[in-house]
This record gives structure tokens, C-alpha cells and sequence, in this order.
């Protein structure tokens, strides 16, 4: 994932123009209005950056439920189709499950999911439930993806790479 943790992540946060919730029952990221016009922008240039990978986008498929989380992109690669999660900006931070404490908390955008692949996991239909090589390929992937997300997020040209353990 490319995102911020601690300390940065409220600072960018801010400029962004969200406030991150690590105290309450439920951790958030608000204002939820603001969460969604930027996961718009996201989905839009996620498309942008599958094209750049030469992949043909068949259709964009919502899922039962109707939110942008819901939207998965049909795309043709060369190693067949692949159903795509977009781009999203999350909080990534769970005491509960996790035990984490808030110095482990992670704002970023992630471009590998499970079940389903999201940008540099396209080579498995069913994203990272494989483990991910860290070769120049995947390099070049993941530069392409961080050139198209600071297009919508500037505050991302600082980001970091990082990989982060979620068990579900």
C-alpha cells in the first residue's frame, strides 16, 4: 500500500481535509462526503492506470450493494480477465482484532487486495492471496500506480510504500 503512518498520517489527513478517529469505538476516517469525493477521484484514475498497463477495461460492475467500494472494473490482461477493486483511501487500524495501538495506524491507498486483484496483484485472478515478489517488474507496477494516484492526491508524492498484515 502507499500511505503514511505515524506521525504523518494526521498531518495529511488535514490537508487533505479529513480527520482521523483513533479514540472512539469506532475508528474512522471523516468526513465520510469527503472520503467518498476523493475515492471517486481514486476509481477514476485507477482506470487510467490500468490502461497505462496496456489492459482493456471491459465494464465496471457495481456489486449488490451500492457504494464506490462496491465497483469492481472488468478488465482484459494478458493472462485473461481479471474483476479489479479500485483504489481507495482507507484507515487502516484495528485494537480490537489486531491489538494495534494507534502508532500502528495507517493512512494509505492500497493496490493489492485478497480475493480480488486491485492493480499490482493482476497476475492472480484471486489478488494477494499469493505472496508478491518485490522484482523490477513489480517496481515499475507500483510506480505507475503512485504516478496516477499523486495526479488526484499531491500529498501522496511523499508517501511511503508499505506492507501491512490483515487477517481478514
Amino acid at each position: 500500500m502507499l500511505g503514511f503512518g505515524h506521525p504523518k498520517l494526521h498531518e495529511i489527513a488535514k490537508e487533505m481535509g479529513l480527520k482521523i478517529d483513533l479514540k472512539g469505538q469506532e475508528q474512522d476516517l471523516l468526513p465520510e462526503k469527503r472520503i467518498d469525493e476523493i475515492n471517486q477521484q481514486l476509481q477514476t484514475i485507477h482506470l487510467q492506470a490500468l490502461r497505462d498497463m496496456g489492459f482493456e477495461i471491459r465494464e465496471i460492475k457495481p456489486k449488490k450493494k451500492r457504494s464506490l467500494l462496491d465497483d469492481y472494473v472488468h478488465a482484459k490482461t494478458p493472462l485473461g480477465m481479471r474483476e479489479f477493486a479500485p483504489f481507495t483511501l482507507e484507515l487502516f487500524y484495528d485494537p480490537d482484532e489486531m491489538g494495534e495501538e494507534p502508532e500502528q495506524a495507517t493512512l494509505a491507498i492500497s493496490i493489492s487486495g485478497r480475493y480480488f486483484p486491485t492493480f499490482a496483484d493482476w497476475r492472480d485472478p484471486h489478488g494477494t492471496l499469493w505472496p508478491l515478489v518485490f522484482n523490477d517488474e513489480l517496481r515499475g507496477v507500483m510506480e505507475i500506480a503512485k504516478r496516477h494516484i499523486i495526479k488526484v492526491l499531491p500529498q501522496f508524492r511523499d508517501a511511503e510504500w508499505i506492507v501491512k498484515e490483515l487477517h481478514y
